[in-house]
């Protein structure tokens, strides 16, 4: 078994690991006491909530497990930047991603506070904006790949241009 295997193996387990199991903790508790609601507190649904609190405060009542979806999110984002080894291809990967994390977000609306619902919002737009920008400092070759304009900056000048617009 090579460090590579090893690696898709541990990635695999853990980041899709950690996510859901809180979601089936909580699950088999409401299962186990027959709850209309996952987040109804009863006996050891209470322990249950209290283990996974981390993953439901600030989310609404309906959308206790958001905080996993959040965290899935986050796992595609580092499968996208470590197994594609095209840069176009990843920048539009991210891009897709990002575009209906944002979507999910608006359709969703898990947050309670409509404050906290906000930076999110614009956290994700942000990055969507950003990685859009970032395509206008490469131009495709005739091989395909991605290569530098000519003229077109640093990367502490686009972060400063960024931060600008935001």
């Amino acid at each position: 078994l090579t460090y590579t295997g090893v690696a898709v193996v541990l990635t695999v387990v853990y980041g899709l690991g950690i996510p859901l199991v809180p979601i089936f903790a909580v699950l088999r508790e409401k299962k186990v006491h027959n709850l209309e609601h996952p987040m109804e507190p009863l006996s050891s649904m209470e322990v249950a909530a209290r283990q996974f609190g981390f993953y439901a405060l600030g989310y609404r009542r309906q959308r206790w497990f958001w905080e996993s979806v959040v965290m899935l999110r986050k796992m595609v984002m580092v499968y996208i930047m470590v197994y594609i080894r095209d840069p176009a291809l990843q920048v539009y990967c991210a891009i897709w991603l990002i575009e209906a994390a944002l979507a999910a977000h608006f359709l969703a609306q898990p947050h309670q506070d409509t404050v906290v619902f906000n930076l999110e919002a614009l956290s994700l737009g942000t990055t969507a904006v950003t990685l859009n920008i970032g395509l206008l400092f490469f131009y495709p070759s005739a091989l395909g790949t991605l290569q530098p304009q000519p003229g077109s900056g640093s990367a502490s000048e686009f972060q400063a241009n960024n931060g600008l617009f935001w």
